[in-house]
């Protein structure tokens, strides 16, 4: 029996750093993404839910992860099962937000939206990137700025002059034309 309660005991501690590891990746990147970009000035005036959500789900686990890392450690029973209920009130809140956006029939574009707008500059290029697109609406966003399209919008294609095995390829930098709404839906 000691065994096993051993092994509980590591694969607690080992649950509760994940998520105390999880919740200070969730807040230093809300705070980087917010230190970065224009929105430090909107923090306070309530018009940035997402960010408000991120910070909230992170300091929640942060904490909960440190209450069970410390309660596992020291056999803390009060903290453990402060660390339980908090995993349980977690799960429950997650579930809860879910219901609730369907519940106020929201699409999942209107979250991808508003969390663009939410984020830097440098999370909008990563993204491009990966799902290879220009923007959320596509080109037509940036028709109206002033500042560069920047490199995450193009993609190089090499066209060969000529049939020859002597002949020069030539890279050619094309637009990525396709919106990020539009590749999150053929996922």
């Amino acid at each position: 029996m000691g065994c096993i309660a051993g092994l509980v005991k590591h694969l607690v501690c080992l649950l509760a750093f994940f998520t105390w590891l999880t919740g200070s990746i969730i807040i230093a990147y809300t705070l980087w993404a917010l230190g970065t970009s224009t929105n430090m000035k909107r923090l306070f005036s309530g018009t940035l839910p997402l960010t408000y959500v991120g910070l909230g789900l992170g300091t929640l686990l942060f904490i909960n992860g440190l209450l069970g890392w410390m309660g596992s450690y020291k056999r803390g029973g009060c903290m453990l099962k402060m660390f339980l209920f908090l995993c349980v009130m977690t799960i429950a809140a997650e579930i809860g937000g879910i219901i609730s956006l369907s519940i106020l029939k929201t699409k999942v574009s209107d979250i991808v939206e508003q969390g663009w707008d939410e984020v830097n500059q440098r999370t909008r290029n990563v993204i491009q990137e990966q799902f290879q697109c220009c923007g959320i609406a596509g080109l037509s966003e940036f028709a109206s700025k002033l500042d560069p399209i920047d490199e995450s919008c193009y993609r190089i294609e090499y066209i060969r002059n000529g049939t020859s095995p002597d002949t020069q390829i030539t890279p050619v930098r094309e637009p990525n034309r396709v919106r990020l709404l539009h590749n999150l839906y053929s996922y």
